[in-house]
């Protein structure tokens, strides 16, 4: 889209400084013009006045003229050219900068809307889970517990909906803090707890070997990385399958390890399983829009850190993150 309006404000550029052009050409050429008429009238004039002169007939003097028009009509059509070839560089080169900053503004709303949209699909697909089964089965006795744990999905959904709206005020692209202290583990255990209805659904084995590390980073962005990961793990994952989860210190980085039996990525996928929309053929069959990696590989970017993915079809995937425990400065 934008690419065709950088094109169209460069034809404009063009043809505004093609306008300019002509018309300063234009008016220069009949001053020019007149002037070397009346350099030869002159010339004329002066050349009868001594009879020992040749004189020059007013046929000659008008094919000088004639030589002399044809002669600045090609430079003025060169000037014109040129005016058209530097115009369309130039006009290039502005278009861009000068919308870069839409470009930027809209690529930002578009990632605002992706990072709202999935975050609040997250409780909502947790709360309609608990809801169902509930339902199904008929289990007057969890009724009250489901109805607690969708208060506490509620809850984080007003906490996510007043934190959006605080983006939105703010701008997506302000700076997030990034020195926010918390307890690794703790943060886990959270996001382990908010998808417990979909683990048990899908009766999966979580094992755990969290360490209680201290790290220093933006609390919202990271509790979203784990759960975008920890959603994958469990969405692409087989029945009756495995989740292992680890955590632990490499290199003065902490290294979170989340790995699972799933159906796995194509070796031919994993290349571009970064790009926003992207989803493998292997996965298509279930819901997905392509967008929590996208946002995973934007998050560990924005603290300076590096994730790297492996995976084997039918064997499951592991996803490893490195995060500085201190934000660099």
């Amino acid at each position: 889209m934008f690419k065709s309006a950088v094109i169209k404000l460069t034809l404009w550029y063009v043809v505004l400084a093609l306008s300019l052009s002509l018309s300063f050409s234009g008016i220069l050429f009949y001053f020019a013009h007149n002037e070397i008429k009346e350099g030869l009238d002159r010339q004329y004039n002066e050349l009868t006045i001594n009879e020992k002169d040749t004189v020059r007939s007013p046929r000659i003097i008008s094919a000088n003229l004639k030589e002399s028009t044809q002669h600045l009509t090609a430079d003025f059509m060169l000037l014109n050219v040129v005016v058209v070839i530097g115009a369309s560089f130039f006009g290039y080169i502005l278009a861009k900068r000068t919308l870069k900053p839409i470009e930027e503004a809209h690529d930002a709303l578009n990632r605002f809307s992706m990072e709202a949209s999935h975050e609040l699909k997250t409780p909502l697909t947790s709360i309609r889970a608990a809801t169902e089964t509930v339902l199904i089965t008929n289990d007057t006795v969890n009724y009250q517990k489901t109805l607690q744990d969708n208060l506490e999905d509620i809850n984080k959904l007003d906490r996510l909906t007043s934190y959006l709206l605080q983006v939105a005020q703010n701008g997506y692209d302000a700076p997030h803090s990034l020195n926010e202290s918390m307890n690794i583990k703790t943060l886990i255990m959270e996001s382990i707890k908010s998808h417990q209805t979909l683990i048990k659904k899908h009766n999966l084995k979580i094992i755990k070997d969290l360490q209680p590390l201290q790290i220093e980073a933006n609390y919202f962005s990271l509790n979203q990385l784990v759960n975008i990961i920890l959603d994958n793990a469990i969405k692409y994952n087989q029945k009756n399958g495995t989740i292992i989860i680890a955590t632990k210190t490499e290199k003065a980085k902490l290294l979170i390890r989340i790995e699972d039996s799933g159906i796995g990525i194509n070796k031919s996928d994993l290349k571009n399983i970064y790009n926003l929309f992207y989803r493998s053929k292997h996965s298509s069959q279930l819901n997905g829009f392509g967008v929590g990696l996208y946002l995973a590989h934007q998050i560990v970017a924005r603290h300076k850190g590096k994730i790297d993915i492996k995976s084997k079809v039918n064997k499951g995937t592991v996803v490893q993150v490195w995060l500085p425990l201190k934000p660099k400065k």
